[in-house]
């Protein structure tokens, strides 16, 4: 059963149909979008500048996601904890696997391609949620 990812994220078990990001993807497309000063040595300022560069990576997914598929409204940038922790792109919510509720055809090969334009290259596919 298809769930939000707010429901997701307090029910132990559901999965989440989602992009990874991982940190070196992450890392480039923050210095694509916002490069950081090389003069920026401050530890404070350091933090700062990362944590802004984080939001607009996922304000700008999440835009993109939007743009292609503007039917999901619940596009979420969540965590998997089952193992080893993934920072997601979550696309869909659920209680069980379900592929009939995830992104077909030429929606799910244009999320494909947005995600990979950004230099996230990684497929989408299920997480688990602990």
């Amino acid at each position: 059963m298809e769930i939000t990812y707010r429901q997701a994220s307090r029910t132990r078990g559901s999965l989440v149909y989602a992009f990874p990001l991982h940190e070196d993807s992450l890392a480039r497309c923050g210095e694509r979008l916002h490069p950081i000063p090389p003069d920026l040595t401050d530890p404070e300022d350091l933090q700062e500048a990362r944590s802004f560069q984080a939001e607009l990576i996922f304000d700008r997914v999440i835009d993109i996601c939007h743009e292609i598929w503007p039917d999901r409204p619940d596009i979420q940038i969540g965590l998997d904890t089952n193992g080893k922790h993934h920072l997601l792109l979550a696309l869909i919510a659920s209680t069980k696997r379900n592929d009939r509720i995830i992104p077909q055809g030429k929606t799910l090969e244009n999320l494909i391609n947005a995600m990979v334009a950004e230099g996230f290259e990684q497929k989408p596919r299920w997480f688990t949620l602990a």
